[in-house]
């Protein structure tokens, strides 16, 4: 019964925000019933682009000063999750095709260029979440966040799971159930895990 009563409160009332200085842009009809959007925290923007087309989409923004761009024509099909905790910005490029992933990004960035194709399953974190501290000195952090981008026009295929620091090249492959470490080339195909080139040279169509 909870479960439901929580459901039908999603539909009613799926943009909710708590907080101050926040800021949305072009979200007015297109986060309606059946999609989601969550801010608790102060200074957060989230702007929508023109002709984006949203299926199944959360958007759970906690924390301050996270920026959200999805730049006009791209497609969120879903079922698509963006978690942002602080001090982050996720850019999704024009015309990019994103159907099930899952964004997560604190203090720093995820860059998507346009045209970017991606498929279902698919983990983006700029973060381990949890921080690691060296047992000489606790106050030295060991794991921190790094930016994550991907150029124009790359597939990212089914499973695939790409890591902080990690940059992809335009006109690349990820391969199926691909861990991302390190950088892609750009015209390559990597696979595996971890993924390592097995593929150069090369370009893709739809």
């Amino acid at each position: 019964m909870i479960e439901i009563i929580k459901h039908l409160a999603h539909w009613l009332r799926p943009i909710k925000i708590i907080g101050e200085g926040n800021v949305l842009i072009g979200v007015k009809n297109k986060i309606k019933g059946g999609n989601l959007l969550r801010i608790n925290g102060k200074n957060n923007v989230v702007r929508i682009g023109d002709s984006v087309k949203i299926g199944t989409l959360n958007i759970i923004i906690s924390g301050d000063n996270n920026t959200l761009i999805i730049e006009p024509e791209a497609r969120l099909i879903g079922p698509c999750v963006i978690e942002m905790h602080g001090n982050a910005t996720i850019t999704i490029g024009r015309n990019a095709g994103v159907r099930g992933v899952h964004f997560l990004a604190k203090d720093g960035k995820i860059t998507v260029g346009d045209l970017v194709m991606f498929s279902y399953g698919i983990n983006i974190r700029n973060t381990d979440s949890h921080r690691i501290f060296s047992c000489a000195s606790p106050d030295v952090v060991t794991n921190p966040s790094a930016d994550i981008e991907i150029g124009r026009h790359a597939w990212i295929c089914m499973n695939a799971s790409i890591l902080k620091g990690v940059k992809v090249g335009s006109d690349s492959v990820v391969g199926y159930g691909a861990v991302l470490t390190r950088d892609c080339p750009a015209n390559a195909v990597v696979a595996g895990n971890p993924a390592r080139v097995v593929k150069t040279g090369i370009i893709w169509d739809y």
